[in-house]
Formats: structure tokens, sequence, C-alpha cells
């Protein structure tokens, strides 16, 4: 059991994705992490002691994690044909306290059936970081006769899952044979006529002459920052029109994310979100902007901040990433944006304007309230503080800065969470649906982001 916890814990620490691939193979054949807790209906499971004689999936996801949303169908699918024969999931939601609340309405909307974890910690919670996780979906599969995986991610995800489970279930119970991981099927080649956007071709271009980071420096780095001291400026104290906030907002705001070739259809994709210059060579985003895309060929994939449409600036350093706050600071190979100043002056009620590019459209500047400041009742850590802010964003203006009526910046970018309510139909539960009541957009404060420079590198 030992080996497969270090095997686990090394796992966000591997340089490239082909390592992170390869660390959670290794895990298949060891003895699963064994802990006893409460499903969310108050029910005792003593893992995995409690699964003998089934196959039973570790699944670590969370509401408001849309690749894990997107395995859903194929998963209940699964589930529904292999349940009567074995087969089980035991879900570890790493929504927190205020996610878990609505968790049992999004499950039974969902016509999610199986049981579920949940103690509100998200990437603190304990299961999750008694397994190690830094990423999700997560998932392993394990044979509840033996207590040894047989499975992990990247045989449980997409088409390959039913085969995987359909294997295992074949061979309960028995010591030698286990699931091999698959291996990626060869990507069809692109149109020949489909060339590269403008952007693509510059980052292929830079990356050619070596003045890109490559993905597996990059994913060091961001495993261990290093700390460099960045001068702020101090916060405005002057009201300006909304037009005024909207110029400097537009003029500090960068693109950053990932520009790739895919493992699947060997094509050049561009995965970008929010950023904003806090110094003329130092930008911020939020931490899950800058996590690497699953689809991504290491040696083909490059981090990157873009200033306009297609000046790519390569990234020198990370100086902080952390999980945690949803928080990523990097320093970048330029000596002139625009940067904007950071304020921890918010509360509820001041205004808040937001420019972001949501869902690739450009330069969208929008304003509301600050309406909520919270952080979860269990943990006091400031990287926990976040703000709901009702100015508009969508997929695509993660990491983006909120401003004040004096254009600081009280904060950036992080999540859209909704609010369920109760079905309205009897009908049963795979036909019903729960509307949605509201929804939150939730932000990181500047604070926290302050919190983060005084503290250094953190994860």
């Amino acid at each position: 059991m030992k080996s497969f916890l270090l095997f686990l814990c090394l796992l966000p620490l591997a340089s490239s994705l082909a390592e992170q691939r390869q660390a959670q193979a290794d895990v298949v054949g060891q003895p699963a992490i064994r802990f006893e807790a409460k499903t969310i209906d108050g029910k005792s499971v003593h893992f995995p002691d409690d699964y003998k004689g089934k196959v039973v999936m570790l699944d670590f996801w969370a509401t408001w994690c849309k690749p894990c949303l997107n395995e859903l169908p194929g998963l209940t699918r699964v589930y529904d044909e292999f349940a009567s024969k074995g087969f089980t999931v035991l879900g570890i939601s790493l929504d927190n306290e205020e996610g878990a609340a609505g968790l049992p309405q999004f499950l039974k909307s969902k016509n999610i059936n199986w049981p579920q974890i949940c103690d509100g910690g998200s990437w603190q919670g304990g299961i999750v970081k008694q397994y190690g996780v830094h990423s999700i979906p997560s998932c392993w599969l394990i044979d509840g006769d033996t207590g040894r995986v047989v499975a992990s991610t990247a045989s449980l995800r997409g088409e390959a899952l039913r085969g995987t489970v359909q294997h295992a279930l074949a061979n309960l119970g028995k010591e030698s044979p286990m699931v091999a991981e698959h291996a990626a099927e060869p990507a069809p080649t692109a149109p020949p006529n489909t060339p590269p956007s403008p952007l693509v071709s510059r980052v292929q271009k830079l990356a050619s002459e070596g003045r890109l980071i490559s993905a597996e420096v990059f994913l060091s780095q961001l495993s261990h920052p290093v700390a460099t001291r960045v001068e702020l400026a101090s916060p405005a104290s002057t009201p300006l029109r909304g037009r005024e906030i909207a110029k400097r907002a537009a003029a500090a705001h960068v693109r950053v994310g990932w520009v790739y070739q895919c493992t699947k259809c060997n094509r050049w994709h561009t995965n970008l979100a929010g950023g904003y210059a806090i110094a003329p060579d130092v930008v911020v985003t939020a931490r899950h902007v800058v996590a690497p895309p699953a689809a991504m060929k290491p040696a083909a994939a490059f981090p990157v901040v873009v200033r306009g449409e297609n000046e790519v600036m390569n990234i020198d350093a990370v100086i902080v990433a952390s999980e945690t706050a949803d928080t990523a600071i990097l320093r970048v190979s330029a000596n002139d944006l625009t940067p904007l100043t950071l304020s921890h002056d918010v509360q509820v009620g001041d205004t808040a304007y937001c420019f972001s590019d949501p869902r690739d459209v450009l330069g969208h500047f929008s304003s509301g309230l600050v309406n909520r400041l919270h952080s979860p009742a269990s943990q006091s850590s400031p990287l926990l503080q976040r703000m709901d802010v009702s100015a508009d964003w969508a997929p695509g203006s993660s990491g983006s800065a909120i401003l004040d009526e004096y254009a600081n910046v009280i904060g950036h970018v992080a999540r859209i969470r909704p609010l369920f309510g109760t079905s309205r139909t009897a009908e049963p539960a795979a036909k019903s649906t729960a509307p949605t009541l509201m929804t939150l957009n939730e932000a990181v404060p500047a604070n926290v982001v302050l919190t983060l420079l005084k503290q250094g590198p953190a994860r």
C-alpha cells in the first residue's frame, strides 16, 4: 500500500502529461488505499472492504467540472448495463460546503443513482488528499475481492470505459489478470486544406525558434514556483466613468492558456481564457486556466500569454501557482504591459466591472454589484475567500479582472455555479430535470492575490 500512495502523491509533480499517465498506470495492481467515510445520505462506507464480490469505480469529480459532466452520460450507461452484474461506482465530490448542499438535487436531475461522499473540503477534502488528487476527473477501478487497483483514469473515460469494466468483471477475484491501460489510438490526419489560424502559426514559429517555454518545463514550474518580488502600485482613489474603466481594463487584459496539437484529431487548438497585468512584466490569471489540456501532445503544446489578437509572449517563470486560491501569477517576456492596481477594499454592494472574452467574444465589458463575500465555514484560510458578482461572464472569462469604480482590481473570475430548484414533474428521475433558479458568478478577491504575493509560492 505504501508504494501505491507514493505513486499517487507523485502524480501532480510529473513534468509532462506522458509521465502523469505512466504514474497512474504504475499503480495498477497495487492495493487500494483504505478509508472510512459516510455518504451524503448518512450511510457508512468501509472502502474497499464493503465491495466484496463487486468491481467498484472510485470517481473523483465535481458539479462545477465540465470534463467530469461530459463523462456522466457514458458512465451512467455503463452503470445501468453492468450494475446487476457486479459493477458499481462510489463518487467522491470535490464540491465545497455550499455546493454540497445542492448535491442531492443535482444527482437526481442527472439520474445519478450511485452513492456519493462529499465532506465539503473540495481540494482539501480528506479522501482527496489521501489519494493525492490534484486534477479531475480522476478515477480508479478496484476489484472488491482482491482490494487491488485494476485500472486508472486512462482506461475509464469515453469509449474505453465499457470494455474496461467488462474485462474487470470477467476477472473478478483473480490476482494476476489486470486491465491493461489503453494506449492512445493514432489520431487522424487533419484535412490538408485547413490552414492554421494566425495565432497558431505564430506559436509554431516561435516554438521552432526556441523562444517559448516547453510544456515539460512549465508544468515543473507549476509544481515548484519560484517567488520573486513584484512591485505594485498603490490603489487609485479617484472615481472614473465606465468608459474610462473599460479602457484601462482593456489595456491590461491578456489571454492566457495553451496552444497545442491534439492527440485525438492531430489538429492544433487554442485553449485560452483571461488574465490581467499587475506589473509591466507580470500577469495574474486563475490557476485552472493554466492546467494542461487532457488531449494535448506534450511535445507539441505551449503555454502562452497573448496580448491583442496575435502578440504571443513567452512565460519566463511561474511566481505563484495555488490550486486552493485558484490563482497563478506569471512573469512574461515583456516590459511594457499596462498594469492595474490591486485593492483589498471591497464590500457587498460595491459596483463591479468585468472585461473578458466569453466564448471567444473578444472584449466584452459588463457591470454589476458585489453580491456576497464568503468562505467555507469550516476553514479559516484566507486563500479560500471568494465573492459573488452580478457582472456577466461565461466560459472563456476565467482569470479576467473584476474592477471597482476606481479601476482597481478587486478580484478575478473563478467559476459559474448554478443553484438548482426542485423538479416540478412527477415523471421518473430519468426524465425529470431540476430547474436552475439562478446562477452565481464567483470570483477570487484581490486580497487573495495580495496574500499570495506576501506568502510566496503556493500549491
